[in-house]
């Protein structure tokens, strides 16, 4: 990986965490959101055969 392709990463990485920071302190709804994926994508709480966006609750239909 050349030095560009670690900047781009890095510019990423610090733009996501600015972001978090920022909806962290003004929205309760991103907090709540985040614990619950937290909590969610703890180790343990999905089983392994979980294939990702696998929807936990059923739709009625």
């Amino acid at each position: 990986m050349d030095n560009a392709d670690r900047e781009k990463i890095e510019k990423i990485i610090s733009d996501r965490k600015a972001a978090h920071a920022f909806y962290e302190d003004n929205s309760q709804t991103y907090v709540t959101f985040a614990r619950m994926a937290n909590e969610a994508f703890a180790a343990g709480e999905l089983g392994r055969k979980t294939p990702e966006g696998h929807q936990l609750l059923s739709r009625k239909e």
